[in-house]
């Protein structure tokens, strides 16, 4: 037996920290042996569920091909579907390429926020162009939630822009009106910095 295994079988006998273990096998020249210390360590997170750690540890040591990384963000996309969190979901989805587990994601987080008033319309819009761009009902159901939610929070700048992309979905007098609010607005800031700029040069 060597004499840096001599070292590894008493430092066994003070840590089983994965990383102190990992640590000290590199340190004497031995990166595969290293690297099996983590993969079991990542073994070890997989079998118990932690996807979401799992992930973060392959990432930051280089222990998997994107495939394999993949097949780990599908199981911890499908906890977070069960959990009733599909915006986790979905980014996981967006960032792994699960299409199947995408489209299951972008239905539930976009549905959520229609039925829900108050929500971030944002991703509801993102949703609309990308994986429901061909569900016109929901297009339209999105787009006129969002002219509400931008009058109601007065975001009219946001409005502007959802009406001048959006145009086909609203009447001539939507479109005037989005087109007032966001005029009026900005002549309201132009006053508070005209006010705000005298005040400065007294």
């Amino acid at each position: 037996m060597s004499t840096t295994q001599q070292l590894y079988e008493l430092l066994k006998t003070h840590t089983r920290d994965t990383e102190t273990l990992a640590l000290f096998l590199e340190f004497s020249g031995d990166a595969e042996a290293a690297r099996k210390e983590r993969l079991a360590h990542l073994q070890e997170l997989t079998e118990h569920g932690a996807y979401g750690n799992a992930l973060g540890y392959a990432g930051e040591f280089n222990l998997l091909s994107m495939a394999e990384r993949a097949e780990i963000a599908r199981k911890l996309a499908e906890k977070e579907l069960a959990d009733k969190r599909p915006w986790e979901a979905l980014r996981l989805a967006r960032q792994y390429n699960l299409p199947e587990i995408t489209q299951q994601a972008a239905l539930q987080r976009s549905e959520d926020i229609l039925s829900h008033p108050g929500c971030d319309v944002g991703p509801a819009l993102e949703i609309a162009r990308q994986e429901r761009a061909s569900d016109e009902d929901y297009r339209q159901r999105a787009v006129r939630h969002a002219y509400s939610h931008y009058i109601q929070t007065g975001n009219f700048s946001s409005l502007e822009n959802l009406v001048s992309e959006f145009r086909s979905y609203f009447t001539e007098l939507e479109i005037e009106l989005a087109e007032r609010l966001q005029k009026a607005d900005q002549e309201r800031l132009e006053k508070l910095n005209q006010l705000a700029a005298a005040q400065r040069g007294k």
